[in-house]
Order: structure tokens, then C-alpha cells, then sequence
């Protein structure tokens, strides 16, 4: 999987710090960049988008769909 997903509601550091710390309890995601001046998240690895998604809405954040 190599893809990008907006993040609505991420909007300091302490944001994109939590979904960092909650997309690396999913292993299969090998690597990923969170931009915080975009909004974005960035993702390669061969976990599912699902599974990404869902650590990111678990952390308390908002995935576009």
C-alpha cells in the first residue's frame, strides 16, 4: 500500500504526535509521513487503508473520505 489520506482535524504538533504514535501500533505500515502544513498523512507498508484509518480515527482524529 503507498498512499495519502487527509486528516481533518489535525491542526498542531501534538496532533500529528499522536496519530505518529498510533500509526506505530500498526506494523504492517512500514513507513509514514505525517504533514502537518497539509493536513496529510502519507503511507507505504501492506497494512490495509482500513487498518490505517481506524488507528487514526482512534487516536481522536478524521479521515476524508
Amino acid at each position: 500500500m503507498s498512499t495519502t489520506v487527509k486528516v481533518l482535524d489535525m491542526t498542531c504538533a501534538h496532533c500529528a504526535n499522536a496519530i505518529q504514535q498510533a500509526l506505530k501500533e500498526v506494523p504492517e505500515i512500514g513507513r509514514f509521513e505525517v504533514d502537518l502544513v497539509n493536513e496529510e498523512v502519507r503511507l507505504s507498508g501492506t497494512a490495509s487503508l482500513a487498518a490505517a484509518v481506524q488507528a487514526i480515527e482512534s487516536a481522536g482524529y478524521t479521515v476524508a473520505q
